[in-house]
């Protein structure tokens, strides 16, 4: 005897919390442009497992540009949108 596979339940889509994302996603692009472009090469280096960038530079040097543009990227998020 054959099983059939049930149909999954229709995902029900709520428009609110769509313009909610897409809303923290503007916002998160423009804090990221807001950045030089040395943090936003080097936060879309770790975000695209790009490892070249990683690779031309020394460990602690690439760990620490990264800390210093996360830490940049943070204060950037507060100063406009508060904490979360």
């Amino acid at each position: 005897r054959a099983e059939t596979a049930e149909a999954p339940p229709p995902t029900i889509v709520d428009g609110a919390l769509v313009a909610e994302e897409r809303e923290l996603v503007r916002a998160a692009l423009d804090t990221l442009d807001a950045l030089p472009a040395r943090d936003r090469e080097v936060i879309a280096a770790i975000l695209g497992d790009d490892d070249e960038l990683r690779r031309s530079l020394a460990p602690a040097t690439y760990r620490k540009r990264l800390e210093r543009a996360l830490g940049r990227l943070r204060t950037s998020w507060r100063s406009r949108h508060g904490t979360l």
